[in-house]
């Protein structure tokens, strides 16, 4: 580490965010760390990382020291490489990344430039600086009130119950926190009117209940509004439970939440319920269901798992829910794409693309597959990710738009993908470097 000094060494974090040496105070810029590789970054031994240290100006090395998430000497207080306006730092006490306190009251962080992190003063009415302490997803409490803070400030909710105040946290995706006591319900600082406490929960990423009813809620452009629907449905709500994921069942039947949608799943029996194996497909005693929908035309007794979102039976493919035409089961499986590539399926006919629409039919394209041997046909992965490299029991092949382009040469056992053949075949594919056989003109010595 260039400009570091053996002599008074020593990290002062386990993540390595701060190090200091007699003289100097240093800090690690994690946007900047450099990972130096050789052209075939496959083997871990051949990665090296480069740290950038950089010097924090002004910091003492004698008194700097670490408090939970900020650091501070006899004079600043830093948060990571800049200094905190306007703090005092004998005083200093942390109460969040956002909120601080010293001699002189609570303090809120602002933007940051070159010369530091801008704080401003709170100034609340009733604010008891000596209880004041942070809670969960924003909200703060001391002995006389409840706040949140929101937008660089601070707000008090009024008439909240300190005794039996809780923030709840949420179990799915939702960037919506609540909270609430014996009385109320809260969004941000906002009390919801028309819910009640009485085993409230949040049931999916944008559904609520409470003893009464289930809600849709929406948030606003500017996060500080909730648009709250009532759902119109029969539903036991003392007996409704979850089910498994995004199912729930109150004493006769079985409801399905999306995200953004709430539907009754018609006629399934919700003492048989199950989800098939560890898919996204369910089933009860005389049905299969996907997204709460049922699947028509599916055989009960001869389904078979392919994988998370594609089962078949006898008869037909069925992927996410949907029967995939002029698909036969017999010799069928599908080689997922992962993020780059299509997804590619095989069965005793041919070899397909599926091409996803999020808002039209997916649609199946034929591939050029001629010589291939569709029972041993498999997909090679690369490092990083999926590849259109293919073999089977006789070859290596290079699937090249909607044709597989067998690779002269190649040894089936000891071929694999890198980063380099990567780049190597599309630019060969590019220049069509083929034979009069459509094979790739490449063995492996031209690369190594």
């Amino acid at each position: 580490m260039e400009g570091v000094s053996p002599k008074g060494f020593e990290i002062l974090d386990n993540d390595l965010n701060f190090i200091k040496d007699y003289k100097n105070v240093f800090y690690l810029d994690k946007n900047n760390v450099y990972i130096v590789a050789s052209e075939r970054p496959i083997s871990t031994d051949s990665i090296n990382t480069k740290l950038n240290f950089y010097k924090l100006i002004g910091a003492n090395p004698k008194t700097f020291e670490l408090i939970d998430n900020f650091g501070r000497d006899d004079k600043n207080v830093y948060f990571l490489d800049k200094k905190l306006k306007g703090i005092d730092a004998k005083t200093f006490e942390e109460i969040s990344f956002s909120i601080v306190k010293d001699k002189n009251g609570l303090h809120i962080l602002l933007n940051s430039d070159d010369f530091g992190i801008k704080t401003r003063n709170l100034k609340i009415s009733g604010l008891d600086l000596k209880t004041f302490k942070k809670l969960e997803n924003g909200y703060y409490k001391d002995k006389n009130n409840v706040y949140y803070d929101l937008d660089n400030n601070l707000y008090t909710i009024k008439n909240a119950d300190l005794a039996t105040f809780e923030v709840l946290n949420s179990p799915y995706s939702s960037s919506v926190y609540f909270a609430k006591d014996k009385n109320n319900v809260y969004y941000n600082e906002k009390k919801l009117d028309g819910i009640v406490p009485n085993d409230f929960e949040q049931i999916q990423s944008y559904f609520i209940k409470d003893k009464n009813g289930i809600y849709k809620f929406e948030e606003s452009e500017n996060e500080q509004d909730l648009k709250i629907t009532p759902i119109n449905a029969k539903i036991d709500f003392k007996n409704l439970k979850e089910l498994d994921w995004k199912y729930f069942g109150d004493d006769k039947n079985i409801y399905y939440f999306d995200e953004d949608s709430f539907k009754k799943v018609d006629k399934a029996d919700i003492n048989s319920f199950e989800r098939i194996d560890s898919t996204d497909f369910f089933k009860d005693k005389n049905n299969v269901y996907y997204e709460g929908e049922k699947i028509e035309g599916i055989d009960m007794n001869s389904i078979e798992v392919i994988n998370g979102m594609c089962i078949k039976d006898k008869n037909s493919v069925f992927y996410e829910g949907k029967k995939l035409r002029n698909i036969s089961p017999n010799n069928f499986n599908i080689f997922d794409g992962g993020i780059s590539y299509d997804k590619i399926l095989v069965d005793k006919n041919g070899t397909y693309k599926l091409l996803e629409n999020e808002n039209q039919k997916d649609k199946i394209i034929p591939l050029d597959s001629k010589n291939i041997d569709l029972k041993t046909l498999e997909r090679i992965d690369s490092p990083m990710d999926s590849s259109n490299y293919f073999k089977d029991k006789n070859g290596v092949y290079f699937l090249n738009g909607e044709k597989f382009v067998k690779i002269n040469g190649a040894d089936i056992d000891t071929f694999e993908v890198t980063m380099s053949e990567i780049i190597l075949f599309e630019l060969l594919i590019n220049q069509k470097l083929e034979n009069k056989k459509g094979e790739l003109l490449w063995t492996l010595k031209d690369i190594c």
